[in-house]
């Protein structure tokens, strides 16, 4: 690990990484530390009062409860936590914020490179709102707003600590307009010179967690928000925000090793411990009047709120969930593959002599149920393996998801027509099977083209792999939309030219495995 750089909150030493440490302690700080040891006695001295001595004095124990927590949560607990974590806590970077008191705080789980003026322009054309500082006045703002449940989308969010520093930039977006619920981030920006522990130079860090809820801190039982176990999500949900704005990312996976464990406030929380790395150089936010890449930082008041059909809109048209949608999925798909096998079934009552007449005749069944199962098949792997990355949904996404499961549910109907009457010398039952079978391969390259424009994949799909998946199912449904002309000429030839999928798709995905693995070798 770099040493060069302390996450430990601030106090009388110099919080400047790597800085030498004075001759001796001045007058002034031993007057500071004289005066919190005083406080902290006074503290302990008022808790005894009133919680031992009066323990017995009919009903005054009640009216004490204020004052006593007040003194435990605000001075005992908090001087106590600074004394301990200053002997445990080590003093260089190891992947955690740390609280006021010294506290091991949320993970650190992105890195950006670029300038902090870059960052907030491009998180602001993602949609996120820049927190206000943390003052007497919108400290009285969020309490008042948590009381009422008053929506405040710039709520201030409390200090944590990085390099002996206090975020530089705090970013959030709020849930179902509740000032408890909210998404956040915030950075640090890096000492000149420092690096991440292995060696790669970035210009910030930060840790995005999600508050569920208000509570009291198991530490210090004060009163915080309590964050969300996965953070990953989190962190995954900022990530995806900054690629919407043109941002760049690559993964430095294990950057620390995956754990459970607990933050300052006593919330549970988890990792996998990669790391994003985002780039934001390159990145080209949209501009809006008065504001640019490089303009004025100060956060932009919230707009006016939203209305019912905006706020329904934005609660019920996402999610970070895909687990429903890839059940019903699989359900179409598996109805789809059952319908197939009805055209199949023979009479019961044949007789013996007719039984080999019967299945010859049902060859063409059985021919059509072989292809439309294979395209069905081969629709769900593809299904399948590109929800496995896509991590988010929206209302578009859903629409699109339920086309392709149009088409699917649709196959088995120009599987019979084609069954049944692709040897008639009409072209309608070689047209409209390859029509269908177009469209169910064009419609999941859309849910695909989507998923990535609207940034609801995993951070470790980057273009390059967007574009070698999106190219994946292009020669079947490029085979079937043309044969769809020589229909019109020639319905069985039309039918045989299905077979060039299996030809055209090998050759394709040799040249493509070979065009990336020579830009890859450039590289």
């Amino acid at each position: 690990m770099d040493a060069r750089g302390s996450d430990r909150a601030p106090d009388a030493r110099s919080t400047v990484p790597g800085a030498r440490r004075g001759p001796g302690p001045t007058a002034v700080l031993w007057l500071h530390r004289s005066g919190r040891l005083v406080t902290t006695l006074l503290a302990g001295w008022g808790v005894y009062h009133l919680v031992l001595e009066d323990v017995d004095d009919g009903g005054r124990l009640v009216w004490a409860f204020v004052p006593v927590w007040a003194l435990s949560a605000y001075v005992l607990l908090p001087s106590l936590n600074r004394v301990l974590t200053g002997l445990y806590v080590p003093h260089y970077f190891i992947g955690r914020a740390r609280t006021a008191d010294g506290l091991l705080g949320d993970p650190v789980n992105l890195a950006v490179t670029g300038s902090p003026e870059r960052l907030a322009a491009a998180m602001r054309a993602a949609g996120w709102t820049a927190a206000d500082p943390l003052t007497p006045a919108t400290a009285w703002h969020i309490s008042r707003a948590a009381v009422l449940h008053r929506s405040y989308p710039a709520a201030p969010v409390s200090p944590l600590y990085v390099f002996g520093r206090r975020q530089a930039l705090a970013f959030e977006r709020e849930v179902a307009d509740s000032p408890a619920q909210r998404h956040h981030v915030r950075f640090w920006v890096c000492p000149p010179g420092w690096r991440l522990p292995g060696g790669a130079l970035v210009d910030l860090v930060g840790a995005a967690t999600f508050d569920r809820r208000v509570g009291l801190s198991l530490f210090t039982l004060q009163v915080t928000h309590k964050v969300a176990a996965r953070t990953d999500a989190e962190r995954d949900l900022v990530v995806a925000a900054l690629r919407s704005a043109g941002a760049r990312v690559h993964v430095l996976r294990n950057f620390s090793s995956g754990y459970h464990a607990r933050n300052g406030g006593g919330d549970s929380i988890e990792t996998d411990g990669h790391l994003p790395v985002l780039d934001v150089r390159a990145a080209q936010p949209a501009e809006r009047p008065g504001v640019g890449p490089m303009a004025d930082e100060s956060p932009a008041r919230p707009p006016r709120r939203a209305g019912p059909a905006q706020t329904y809109g934005r609660l019920f048209g996402a999610g970070e969930s895909t687990d429903r949608t890839v059940y019903f999925s699989d359900a179409v798909f598996a109805i789809a593959m059952t319908l197939l096998v009805l055209e199949l079934i023979l009479p019961g009552d044949l007789p013996p002599e007719r039984l080999e007449p019967a299945l010859r005749a049902h060859l063409p069944q059985f021919l059509a149920y072989v292809l439309s199962f294979a395209v069905i098949g081969t629709a769900w792997m593809s299904h399948h393996r590109r929800f496995t990355v896509i991590r988010r949904i929206d209302g578009r996404l859903q629409w699109l998801n339920l086309l392709s499961l149009f088409f699917i549910a649709l196959l088995p109907m120009p599987t019979s027509l084609l069954s049944d009457y692709g040897g008639s010398g009409s072209p309608w039952p070689a047209a409209l099977y390859a029509a269908v079978s177009a469209a169910v391969y064009a419609s999941l390259n859309l849910v695909w083209a989507h998923a990535w424009h609207a940034g609801l994949m995993a951070p470790e799909v980057d273009a390059g792999l967007y574009r070698y998946v999106l190219r994946g199912l292009l020669p079947a449904p490029v085979v079937f939309a043309l044969s769809i002309p020589v229909a019109f000429w020639d319905p069985g030839l039309a039918a045989w030219s299905w077979l060039l999928i299996v030809p055209v798709s090998a050759a394709d995905g040799w040249w493509l495995r070979r065009s990336t693995a020579v830009d890859s070798a450039s590289g």
